[in-house]
């Protein structure tokens, strides 16, 4: 007795045959190359590329439509803000003379002086 079977010419591992399922482009999200139990014609390969195509760029359309909106909103709001603060500029502007603030005085050194 010893590794290999002598007597049945055979090992004593099992063996496998193997079968070629699929095969695919990249990591597991590109496009399938070969696939032993779906067998497509080059007219439906080509409607499926198309309509790939067509929702990228429907897709890219929707995003620059968001980003769109986004500056637009962006800018209103900015716009709105410089808005309020014009105003206040102004407020403080015309409140210098009249102020309800209280009034310090006068400085101890002219008190002395006089």
């Amino acid at each position: 007795a010893g590794r290999v079977n002598i007597q049945a010419q055979q090992s004593a591992m099992p063996r496998m045959t193997l079968q070629l399922i699929k095969i695919q482009e990249g990591a597991g999200n590109g496009n399938v190359l070969f696939h032993s139990f779906v067998l497509k014609t080059e007219v439906e390969l080509q409607a499926i590329l198309a309509a790939a195509k067509e929702d990228k760029l429907r897709l890219k359309a929707q995003r620059q439509n968001q980003q769109a909106e986004n500056l637009k909103r962006k800018r209103e709001l900015r716009e709105a803000h410089m808005k309020t603060l014009t105003g206040m500029k102004r407020a403080r502007a015309g409140a210098d003379g009249d102020s309800d603030a209280e009034d310090p005085g006068t400085p101890p050194e002219a008190v002395r002086a006089s």
